[in-house]
Order: structure tokens, then sequence, then C-alpha cells
């Protein structure tokens, strides 16, 4: 359902900027999204905020606001007005191969063991192929 609703998501996206620069698209998505959304987070919030950590448990959701919703959405909108959706799409599915490879990293820094499961190392050899081969295209 995630992707579905992603999916359906960005192709509204690339409708709605024929005449829109990325950035005021992305602001734009985030404010209404924030508008829609803000009635069912307000007691979750709340609780957070009267807990143990309180509003310090909060700054991870924060770096994660700014670096995904603001930097990265940006880049993607720019990518969508630039080399369109289907391009654009099958180029970011490069993501979770970054999260495999940063997680690798981290779990031998700290010297703990890699578990992935075969399944998992064969979709991201797939999903990097198909970045790989569409980025190679675009040339």
């Amino acid at each position: 359902m995630t992707a579905l609703f992603w999916a359906l998501g960005e192709f509204f996206m690339k409708k709605g900027m024929v005449n829109m620069h990325p950035i005021a698209a992305n602001l734009s998505a985030l404010t209404v999204g924030t508008i829609l959304f803000a009635p069912f987070a307000i007691r979750p919030l709340a609780s957070v905020v009267r807990s143990h950590h309180g509003l310090a448990s909060l700054w991870p959701f924060l770096v994660h606001g700014v670096v995904s919703f603001g930097i990265a959405y940006s880049f993607f909108f720019f990518s969508l007005e630039r080399i369109g959706l289907g391009r654009t799409i099958l180029i970011n599915a490069f993501w979770p191969i970054l999260g495999i490879i940063i997680t690798a990293m981290i779990r031998m820094l700290k010297k703990k063991r890699m578990e992935l499961h075969p399944l998992v190392v064969s979709a991201a050899f797939f999903l990097l192929c198909g970045s790989l081969l569409q980025a190679a295209a675009l040339q």
C-alpha cells in the first residue's frame, strides 16, 4: 500500500508541476499534507512531549524532515521536471541499496555481524542494476 500511494503521489506531483517550480511544488505538497494530517498527529505528539524524553526524542525526525522532505524531495521534483516520472522513479529506486550499504558500514564499524537474507541481497542487486541501466540510458 505504501508503494501504491507513493506512486499515485508522484503521478499527481508530475501533473501538478507543469507550471510550478519544483521547490514551490515541494513546499505546497508538504503544507497541504501537514494541514490535512495534523489532527491525527496531535494526540500522539502530545504523548511524546509528556514522555520521559520529551521533545528531545524528536530530533531524529527533525533531521529527517530537513534531509528527506526538504532536500531529497526537492531534488526528486527537479528530476521529475527534467527527465520525467519513469526515469526519475527508476533511478530513485537506488536509495534502498544505499540504506543497506550505510547500515552494513555502521554494523562493520561496530564489529557486528551482517544479517542479510540472500533474497534481500538479490533484490538489492536487481534494483541497483535497473538504476544503473536507467542512468546510463540518460547519457
